[in-house]
């Protein structure tokens, strides 16, 4: 069946993302080790930290760190708190040819991303590939209810859909549940997007010149 809209996730679909939020972990990981504490104990806390956390986004992962490194305690809270400052304010690299294949398909585009609407808003306005989407729509937790809501507020037909986007739970499969169809993005730092079994009828890309492909196919 041809396609007639694409809706596109962004982080870590259209710019590279976990990348930081590993790279802040990490940073938390050693100050735990140098005084002591093994990095599971340190990530076990971290993630009931997280639960307990409102908000979401960056600023939900960055208050959690800083909340488990004063418990710890360590006195690397100065230094953490620098980087915590570069993690708010890091650069926005897109996936290789991203831009490119977004300006060659002739559809119609939504963009699709969770978290905190004004981080979200902020990495789109940094992004740049804002003006390529007819509509942007920031969810809460990409749950199926919330994907029938932008079908209807758009009045798209299901059928006609394809999204594209790294993550199998968030992405993939509440689409391919709604009857529309799938590319997941599984690209080389992919680290979290792996999490939940892969629907059959979904297609699989490791960069955005395949994603062309599979949408050329089906247009």
């Amino acid at each position: 069946m041809t396609i007639r809209t694409i809706l596109c996730d962004a982080d870590d679909t259209l710019w590279y993302d976990a990348r930081y939020f590993r790279k802040l972990e990490n940073y938390f990981l050693e100050i735990c080790e140098g005084v002591g504490v093994t990095r599971y104990e340190a990530l076990k806390e971290l993630n009931r930290v997280l639960m307990s956390e409102s908000g979401a986004g960056e600023a939900r992962f960055k208050n959690a760190i800083i909340r488990c490194c004063k418990k710890i305690n360590s006195g690397g809270l100065q230094d953490l708190q620098y980087e915590c400052r570069k993690f708010d304010n890091h650069r926005i690299e897109l996936l290789a040819g991203v831009r490119e294949v977004l300006t060659s398909i002739q559809l119609e585009k939504y963009m699709v991303t969770k978290g905190n609407k004004a981080e979200q808003l902020v990495k789109v306005e940094k992004s740049g590939l804002g003006e390529l989407f007819k509509n942007i729509f920031v969810m809460n937790s990409k749950k199926r209810e919330e994907y029938i809501d932008i079908i209807l507020k758009c009045d798209l037909d299901p059928a006609k859909i394809i999204i594209i986007g790294n993550s199998v739970k968030h992405d993939i499969t509440p689409v391919i549940e709604l009857g529309g169809m799938a590319i997941w993005l599984n690209h080389d730092e992919n680290s979290y997007g792996n999490n939940a079994k892969l629907p059959k009828s979904a297609f699989v890309a490791e960069n955005w010149l395949e994603v062309q492909d599979i949408v050329g196919a089906l247009t």
